[in-house]
């Protein structure tokens, strides 16, 4: 199949529940996972939207430490 991006589509890990974690009656069991990211990682299987890494968070800035009067006066 052909690839949209420069990365390669990863299979996610299937959501399994344990034997004790299983509840007696269907009705009490709770859903699992997520239907948002079920949907989005069937786009990219289907080439929809192209397979990516997250991206890295980068300030453009150094964050600038200030201390306040209040705080200076305590120290000894």
């Amino acid at each position: 199949p052909r690839r949209l991006g420069g990365v390669q589509y990863q299979a996610p890990a299937i959501d399994v529940q344990l034997s004790s974690e299983l509840s007696d009656s269907l009705r009490t069991l709770k859903p699992e996972g997520n239907i948002l990211r079920d949907r989005f990682k069937s786009f990219q299987k289907r080439n929809m939207i192209e397979p990516r890494e997250r991206a890295k968070f980068k300030r453009k800035y150094k964050v600038k430490l200030v201390e306040k009067r209040a705080f200076r006066e305590i120290q000894l």
